[in-house]
């Protein structure tokens, strides 16, 4: 799926803003998601996993593949796109790359999402 998602990437001349890394230690997280505008979480065994809620308590807009648990988490924060889908992944990238209001909205409300998940509640 990696390997797809970077030929579709590159297809669509996305390659300037799209960096796709795979795995990245814990401790480097506060530092990536400062540098990003979008997480996406590709992932169908994971519908509401920690990188979702850290991304989203760092402002990030989520792109996720529907599966159970995303839509709950998914609303105004993002976009849900289908599983194995990397088309469909591409095109609501390119939806938020091009959109910078629609960005701003769903980093405003990925925050006040994330603030229903804290360890407090």
């Amino acid at each position: 799926m990696q390997e797809k998602l970077k030929q579709i990437v590159s297809q669509k001349n996305l390659d300037n803003i799209i960096n796709i890394t795979g795995r990245i230690d814990s401790e480097d997280m506060p530092q990536v998601y400062r540098k990003n505008d979008i997480l996406i979480s590709a992932s169908c065994t994971e519908g509401m996993s920690n990188a979702m809620l850290e991304a989203m308590a760092s402002g990030l807009p989520i792109i996720a593949t529907r599966c159970e648990g995303t839509e709950e988490l998914i609303s105004d924060n993002g976009l849900v796109v289908e599983y194995a889908n990397a088309e469909e992944i591409a095109k609501a990238v390119k939806k938020l790359a091009d959109d910078r209001q629609l960005r701003e909205q769903m980093s405003l409300a990925a925050r006040t999402q994330a603030e229903k998940f804290t360890w407090g509640r």
